[in-house]
């Protein structure tokens, strides 16, 4: 993304972070139509999306801010060569 030199680079570094609160979510629908079946799916489901909804912020800003600093000691480097 960044040999393109596109502005929006920050965007795929939040999501790529972020896919991790998707992937807890569809694996743990998986997990409990496996042990539980389809009873008190639904009550699963809003606690565990605004469970995973915030491991998706949070590890989608880790994400962002490493991406960011690494960027911005790249830039500095080449801008001192």
């Amino acid at each position: 993304v960044l040999n393109t030199e596109d502005p929006n680079w920050q965007w795929p570094s939040f999501f790529s972070g972020g896919m991790l609160g998707a992937y807890i979510l569809m694996y743990s629908v998986y997990f409990y139509t496996f042990i539980n079946g389809f009873e008190g799916l639904f009550g699963f489901l809003v606690n565990m999306t605004g469970i995973c909804l915030l491991i998706f912020l949070a590890s989608g800003f880790v994400s962002f801010v490493i991406s960011k600093f690494f960027v911005n000691k790249l830039y500095e480097r080449l801008k001192n060569d």
